[in-house]
């Protein structure tokens, strides 16, 4: 197909990608987040978790699974600083994003949720660490900036 740009006949520049290849009904690799009510009961938790798998399991492949426990959240969300994590690597068909959406979003007891389209060569990387290093403060911040101090009378 040619198009005319100022006079000239041009061919658009080639894609570098195909659309059927965005557009296949293939199944792709997911990873999900799920980030549950602490204050839940554990038997309710693990009911949400087993609902989960079982809605993965009914149009795809669950691969790996994984429960991460109780962690601090870097801010809160509805008033809680904790959350009990879970994640899952499965293969899907784009059709159980939109059930598991729906599903997880009116579900009580779920916090937060993430669902990632994955490479399917990545490897599974472990849980990340439950607490992460903060640095504390060290005072020289202005000096490092080159401020000499707010609030100093030099």
């Amino acid at each position: 197909m040619r198009v005319s740009v100022r006079g000239r006949k041009v061919s658009p520049p080639k894609a570098r990608y195909s659309p059927a290849s965005i557009l296949s009904e293939e199944p792709r690799q997911y990873e999900l987040v799920l980030m549950l009510d602490p204050d839940l009961a554990e038997e309710n938790r693990e009911k949400l978790v087993t609902e989960t798998k079982s809605s993965i399991e009914s149009s795809g492949k669950l691969l790996h699974e994984d429960n991460w426990g109780i962690r601090e959240m870097a801010y809160e969300i509805n008033r809680k600083k904790e959350s009990d994590y879970r994640w899952f690597r499965f293969d899907a068909p784009r059709e159980l994003l939109t059930q598991l959406d729906h599903t997880l979003k009116i579900t009580d007891g779920v916090v937060r949720f993430r669902v990632f389209k994955v490479d399917p060569e990545a490897p599974v990387l472990p849980a990340p660490p439950a607490t992460a290093a903060i640095m504390q403060p060290t005072g020289d911040d202005d000096e490092r900036r080159g401020r000499g101090g707010r609030y100093r009378e030099d």
